[in-house]
């Protein structure tokens, strides 16, 4: 596959209707495609293809790479054309209430296993050979790949804005190619103390320096995958994790970062901010110029790092895992009150509460309330925007709960002969109030019900429970 500093100079691409890059040329009379992209309605890039079989353009020779997403905008597998089998699949860290990986960075990566024995460009075979397991530092750059036995495999450095440099790990003595002179540098330190070693002379980190470094080394010099200088390169096995955990091009030597491409030669985004001016001034600069101690992994927002760690607690959740920036953080502004707006509609957006407009209403209201107020994500929780959890079950459950009995005590004489049997599973021996306390409003309740015939839903209960002025507070929307 060629590489990004091989390539001729590619010309600032032209964006689709929404911005998006869907193709990078080179330069010239003539210019040749050098990478192609496709997208889905969600904005998703979905198809990737590039020179790799390096006639100089992109054209029907060229297989198309097609990602599929998990729920929170990861790649998780990657299909070669028409194949039946993925050519590679990656696990992510999911640390957080419920296995959504709310507490997780999101470009948190654990491995990926690939079909390297049948090249990139090859069907895949239905069987995923080769494992390698991630490191990432305190930025989530992905800073080493690592053996399934725990022996380095590369080494990743990047400059301050992301351009990368992959090494061996045989290249001990870190000029960017494996060869040779490695064996012979080992040799000289390891015997006399002296020569041109650059890293430790345990390789492959074992804890005890013998054989099985050298032929570590050995091995790497013998294979010819490094060759050139690993500037502008992840790996040499088709890896495209790195920079703060986005997903590398090496057609380009840009990074896809969700809804922007940063250019990390220039130290900038491709485009404009599609949020506007919420970063600043710049719609262009990259975390506000501070890349040592920030990420932006929606290609939105900067996040900054606290205690070094990057994107964990910085997203207000809207549901099912996924979140949203953050607008808390943002300057006080129309921005943020549209940003809060859309951050509450999307947190309140469940099925019980739309089928109720009033309480979505509410729920809407009191949750852009609390952003554009600048209220703290703990005092958005207690207005049931919980991480992990729907407002629907925050508001609901503890209702039921305490109903339970009454429901099922009354229903038959209430609402069964329009709406049959009322089930809910469970069964409640203490309340926080009484029976005889929640009887005439759930009465009042159920009778309404009879029409349409559906369960006591969210927003009849609350406006019930209200109604009655119960002891037992649950939530103040």
């Amino acid at each position: 596959m060629m590489l990004a500093r091989d390539m001729p100079k590619p010309e600032e691409p032209t964006p689709d209707a929404f911005g998006r890059l869907t193709a990078v040329k080179t330069r010239g009379g003539s210019p040749a495609t050098v990478s192609e992209y496709r997208y889905n309605g969600l904005g998703h890039r979905i198809g990737w293809r590039s020179d790799t079989n390096h006639d100089s353009t992109v054209d029907g020779s060229d297989p198309w790479y097609w990602f599929v997403y998990d729920d929170r905008w990861r790649v998780v597998a990657t299909y070669r054309g028409g194949d039946a089998h993925p050519k590679e699949r990656f696990i992510h860290h999911n640390a957080g209430p419920a296995g959504f990986g709310g507490s997780s960075y999101i470009d948190s990566v654990i491995l990926r296993d690939s079909d390297d024995p049948e090249g990139w460009t090859n069907a895949a075979d239905g069987t995923l050979e080769t494992r390698h397991y991630y490191l990432q530092n305190w930025r989530h750059d992905v800073v080493a790949l690592i053996e399934p036995d725990g022996t380095p495999f590369e080494y990743i450095r990047y400059s301050a804005y992301g351009v990368p440099t992959v090494y061996a790990a045989g290249d001990v003595n870190r000029d960017g190619v494996c060869d040779g002179y490695d064996p012979q540098d080992w040799d000289d330190y390891n015997d006399y103390g002296v020569g041109a070693l650059a890293v430790d002379l345990d390789v492959n980190r074992d804890g005890v320096v013998d054989s099985a470094d050298r032929a570590l080394v050995q091995g790497h010099a013998d294979w010819l995958l490094w060759t050139n200088h690993g500037r502008g390169s992840v790996s040499r096995l088709h890896n495209r994790r790195g920079y703060a955990g986005y997903e590398y091009d090496p057609a380009t030597g840009q990074w896809h970062v969700r809804n922007r491409v940063l250019v990390s030669e220039m130290g900038r985004w491709n485009r404009r901010d599609p949020l506007g001016y919420v970063d600043g001034m710049s719609v262009y600069e990259y975390v506000r110029s501070m890349p040592v101690v920030a990420t932006d992994p929606s290609g939105l927002v900067y996040d900054q790092c606290p205690s070094g760690e990057c994107g964990v607690n910085h997203r207000l959740p809207i549901g099912n895992g996924s979140f949203y920036p953050d607008p808390t953080r943002w300057p006080i502004g129309p921005h943020r009150d549209l940003a809060c707006d859309r951050w509450a509609k999307n947190a309140c957006d469940r099925p019980g509460l739309r089928a109720y407009p009033s309480c979505y209403d509410r729920c809407v209201s009191a949750a852009s309330s609390c952003c554009s107020g600048g209220g703290s994500e703990a005092s958005c929780t207690q207005r049931g925007l919980v991480r992990g959890t729907s407002c629907v079950d925050k508001i609901l459950s503890p209702i039921l709960a305490c109903t339970e009995a009454c429901l099922n005590a009354t229903w038959a004489a209430t609402c069964e002969p329009a709406c049959g049997p009322y089930v809910i599973g469970g069964v409640v021996t203490t309340c926080a109030f009484t029976c005889q306390k929640v009887l005439p409003c759930l009465s009042k309740c159920l009778a309404g019900l009879a029409a349409f015939c559906t369960t006591c839903a969210i927003g009849i209960l609350l406006e019930c429970y209200e109604g009655c002025g119960g002891e037992y507070k649950v939530i103040v929307l």
